[in-house]
């Protein structure tokens, strides 16, 4: 027998948790009404947690409650307040992105275990250990993470680790997606995504398609091999779907995995063992997602639910259309023809279309042509008999003691818990028999228990009213379905330091992408830059000590690049040293496993705009952890007030925003091939005429995609708001340069187009 990885499956209410218990999950994960990064979903009451504790706990099956959104200042009273209202109901895990949101988890309940959600970005093994190190049992790791490197993380550390096995992929980083939020103000971060990676773009040669639509990924080929690694849970996305899909993918890795128990191996997954799979939902088919080899991950046709294909047309006259297929057709059926036009032809089919099982007869508006393949979207019987199915929770076998001693109270015992009932008197007539009090203990229908085992101690001659032995019963079913509700902590929360005194003079920081920028950023500077941080790709073949003799004695902080995977490590660190060597001691951090890279080679941390602060509470964190950090770009001018002007803050004040940074190379998918030489812009274009650029980071193969126009708050912030601004310089040229130097000096909007960005309206 091996030891194997849970099973952690989505449940987006009580149907689909009940689905998950029934189908084999061995835990479960689920949002309440608020504060969860599916918002769309139907959540869970308060009493709906209650009942899935209940329906959890016995059953042995973990809970795990998702807190994994960025908050808000103003939100805090109403997080603290929710917290206290679902935390002590019995959940064993929270799963959590701002750190704000986990320390006052870890403060006021320390027994809970914390997660750090996937939105953290977790991508190598200093961001493991870091996690660790702040109190954190198990990490989600992004899932961008492949095999080899969750080897190599499991080698050094006992931390739990979960992955994403099977479901819906994120084009760019959690957590590192603004495209959602500035593209229609609706935040990933905050649970709101409106999924623009599913729309089609149009690139500047005029090739269109939905160029950012991965597909869903399924890892049953590298079931066996994540196992071996020492993986702890394998996770399922899809806290969107219906109960028949988290029912069916929930019993086809139960069955993978319990083979792997008994075997230590999992088959080579057949193409029909895969057809039940795809067709409760693909977008053309799977991917093995990141665990071996990015490429061939884009489905570029549609980006909806496909189905599988089941037949073919064999007859279509005058919008007369006959398939036949080699599967039985059913009433209600959702099929479409693959016609070659997009979007396909569709329709219900209904009994009167039927000649036969696998043959039907339909009219279409839309002209199909004999051969064209069939493909059933919907299939309403196979995902009916799954429900039906997973109706049926699994019993608790209860393993009860009884005694009844004459003299003494009854005394009923089970699963930790002593129930007692009134004294045992001597019969008067005749007294309990042991088969009558077998069949009062085992009345357990409709509850979800039943009788495995009876230890029972009678005295001869001893009576208790049935009635009384009914209510002991029940007493003890309560019992254990009502576990002890926790009590939180008065301990007082980390408090955010505030600058003190009067805002005083603007301190800018220039944060710089090539030499030609710093450069002419140096010829123009005055007194008010404070730091440097150029772009540590843009510079590694720089001479730093002469760059350093440019920077006239203002500080320089190197950023880091915004991925940080084991890949990436080697580059990073020896980057890293080369400055070091020239006297630079200080770096940005992009990603939390830089923090204790960054620390582990003896320098000071700040933390970078992939760390962005949307709280006080995240503010005192990062207080304590850098020597500076970034206010997030999605707050409002009012909500940047609400911070209250922290100390080590700084706001952006100019620069285009990081809409996504991806795996994926945008040039490629486009062009069909790789950019020839070093960091390349391209430009994507949306329905709405929205434009954004893509830029290819070659050295470590990872793209961002920017805002076209820089987002600019100059002659909007104000004494109140943090008076340290960073100005961020992607792709302006010298002359843009030269006006946006005029601009800041003035504190007046550029002469060249910018955006407001979330200055005026927030987000969701």
């Amino acid at each position: 027998m091996k030891e194997i990885p849970e099973i952690l499956a989505p449940a987006g209410d009580l149907a689909c948790l009940k689905a998950a218990v029934s189908a084999g999950a061995d835990a479960v994960y689920l949002g309440g009404k608020a504060f969860n990064a599916r918002r769309s979903a139907a959540g869970f009451t308060t009493e709906d947690l209650r009942e899935a504790v209940r329906i959890c706990r016995p059953r042995g099956v973990k809970l795990h409650l998702t807190l994994n959104t960025l908050v808000k200042q103003k939100e805090w009273p109403a997080l603290l307040d929710y917290m206290d209202e679902v935390l002590p109901l019995g959940i064993d895990a929270v799963i959590v992105q701002d750190p704000g949101v986990a320390m006052a988890v870890k403060s006021r309940y320390p027994d809970l275990a914390l997660h750090a959600s996937t939105q953290m970005a977790v991508q190598d093994l200093d961001g493991v250990l870091y996690m660790e190190e702040l109190g954190f049992k198990r990490v989600v790791l992004a899932r961008e993470v492949t095999l080899r490197e969750v080897e190599l993380i499991r080698a050094h550390t006992n931390m739990e680790l979960e992955v994403f096995i099977h479901g819906a992929l994120c084009y760019s980083y959690s957590g590192r997606c603004l495209l959602s939020s500035f593209h229609g103000g609706r935040s990933g971060n905050r649970g709101a995504c409106a999924q623009p990676c599913r729309l089609p773009y149009t690139a500047q040669a005029g090739e269109s398609g939905y160029f950012m639509n991965l597909r869903d990924q399924c890892a049953a080929p590298h079931l066996e091999a994540l196992s071996r690694a020492g993986v702890h849970s394998f996770k399922i996305e899809g806290r969107l779907k219906s109960e028949a899909y988290v029912a069916g993918v929930t019993a086809f890795y139960r069955r993978l995995l319990d083979e792997y128990k008994e075997t230590g191996h999992v088959h080579a997954v057949s193409e029909e063992e895969m057809r039940p799979v795809m067709q409760l939902f693909n977008r053309g088919g799977f991917t093995d997602g990141y665990w071996q080899d990015k490429r061939d991950m884009i489905e570029r046709g549609s980006p909806k639910h496909q189905g599988i294909p089941v037949g073919r047309v064999v007859q279509s006259q005058r919008q007369r259309v006959t398939i036949q297929t080699g599967v039985e057709l059913h009433s209600g059926d959702q099929l479409e023809v693959h016609s070659g036009r997009v979007p396909h032809p569709q329709v219900r089919l209904s009994s009167s279309m039927f000649s036969g099982k696998q043959k039907a007869t339909f009219f279409l508006k839309e002209p199909v042509q004999v051969g064209d393949t069939v493909w059933r979207v919907v299939d309403p019987v196979w995902q009916q008999a799954l429900v039906q199915k997973a109706a049926a929770l699994p019993l608790v076998d209860l393993a009860v003691s009884l005694s009844l001693q004459i003299g003494r109270p009854a005394l009923l015992k089970s699963s930790g818990h002593s129930i007692e009932g009134p004294v045992v008197e001597a019969a008067r007539e005749r007294g309990l028999e042991e088969q009558v009090v077998r069949r009062q203990m085992s009345k357990l229908g409709g509850t979800g228990y039943r009788l495995a085992s009876l230890s029972l101690q009678l005295e001869p001659g001893s009576y208790i009213s049935l009635a009384a032995l009914n209510q002991m019963r029940r007493d003890l079913l309560s019992a254990i379905e009502n576990t002890a509700l926790r009590q939180p902590c008065e301990a007082p929360l980390p408090s955010c330091r505030r600058q003190a005194g009067a805002a005083g003079k603007r301190a800018l920081q220039i944060a710089i992408s090539t030499e030609a920028q710093w450069d002419e950023m140096a010829r123009l500077c005055d007194e008010r830059v404070t730091a440097w941080l150029p772009r540590m790709e843009g510079f590694e073949k720089a001479d730093k000590a002469a760059l350093l003799r440019l920077a006239a004695g203002i500080v320089v902080v190197p950023s880091l690049p915004p991925v940080g995977r084991e890949a990436h490590r080697d580059w990073i660190e020896k980057e890293i040293r080369a400055w070091q060597a020239v006297g630079v001691n200080q770096f940005e951090a992009n990603v939390p496993g830089q923090v204790r890279l960054i620390r582990r080679l003896g320098a000071r941390v700040w933390a970078g705009p992939g760390l962005a602060v949307m709280n006080q509470a995240a503010a005192a964190f990062w207080q304590e952890q850098a020597e500076m950090f970034v206010a997030s770009p999605e707050l409002t001018g009012r909500e940047l007030l609400d911070l209250q002007r922290p100390e080590r803050c700084c706001v952006l004040a100019y620069g285009r925003i990081p809409y996504m940074i991806t795996e994926q190379c945008a040039a490629r998918e486009v062009r069909g091939r790789c950019a020839p030489t070093g960091s390349t812009v391209m430009q994507l274009t949306d329905r709405r005429q929205e434009a954004m650029l893509v830029q290819t980071h070659c050295r470590l193969c990872y793209s961002e995609i920017l805002s076209e126009k820089p987002v600019s708050l100059l002659g909007k912030l104000t004494p109140k708001h943090p008076e340290t601004w960073r100005v961020v310089l992607t792709t302006e040229t010298r002359q843009e340069i030269s006006a946006l130097w005029k601009a800041l000096a003035a504190e007046r909007q550029p002469s060249y187009a910018v955006s407001l960005g979330h200055w005026e309206k927030g987000v969701d």
